[in-house]
């Protein structure tokens, strides 16, 4: 799996993650704010404790 980071502006909305499978497939956004996926993706709980342990490193 590939996380992608992204800031946030004004034009762009919540910072977020964009995430990929290991065939390099566009899976999804992560609003890493509220920690849920955009536009209805539904991110498993492993992608969200790697995303939380990663913000809590300050790797993200």
């Amino acid at each position: 799996m590939d996380i992608e980071s992204s800031g946030s502006s004004v034009n762009h909305g919540p910072r977020h993650v964009h995430v990929y499978d290991a065939k390099e497939r566009f899976l999804g956004r992560l609003d890493i704010q509220r920690m849920r996926g955009i536009e209805g993706w539904m991110p498993n709980k492993k992608l969200i404790r790697v995303i939380e342990e990663l913000k809590r490193e300050g790797r993200l």
